[in-house]
């Protein structure tokens, strides 16, 4: 089941920020990038100072380190592995408000573009090889399931833009 709503949450989550992210007012993308970003960064703090508290009063055996509390905020995956998924909401957000601020015209063309070039990675064996395998364990997955992320976000981001429920 999970293998369903991960993919489901993804392109609802284009799907209904698509007006957003057509508007191009910087208040409501901000505010969106805001939001994504509190929870991706408080949640960690939190875990991490609670790690750090129950290793000094009992036994250490919870992650509490700086090094490892920076990899998981810039990666997404160190102690707290789901993390995985909001850093990619994030970065694809972040990529799709860059490509529609530049390219406003051509944007859903770019995107598909993005999309196909990302199937191909993805089922080519190109990711898995040429980037899977050369990193740490506590960035890989986050990093590679971009290529699994966004054709779902350029599918949400579509069916949007034509409003597809609407129209049913």
């Amino acid at each position: 089941n999970r293998l369903f709503y991960v993919p489901c949450f993804f392109i609802m989550s284009f799907y209904f920020n698509c007006n957003n992210l057509l508007s191009r007012k910087r208040r409501l993308l901000l505010q969106r990038i805001i939001t994504l970003l509190i929870p991706y960064i408080l949640w960690p703090i939190i875990i991490w100072l609670i790690n750090c508290y129950f290793n000094k009063k009992y036994i250490k055996q919870f992650p509490d380190s700086y090094e490892i509390l920076k990899l998981q905020l810039f990666f997404g995956h160190s102690y707290m592995s789901q993390f995985w998924f909001q850093w990619n909401l994030i970065i694809i957000t972040i990529l799709f408000i860059i490509i529609i601020f530049i390219f406003r015209s051509i944007s859903l063309l770019i995107f598909h573009l993005l999309l196909i070039l990302s199937c191909v990675a993805q089922y080519s064996g190109y990711c898995y090889k040429n980037i899977f395998l050369k990193l740490q364990l506590y960035n890989r997955y986050t990093i590679t399931r971009i290529f699994e992320m966004l054709p779902l976000a350029v599918t949400g981001y579509t069916l949007g833009l034509y409003k597809v429920i609407y129209n049913l």
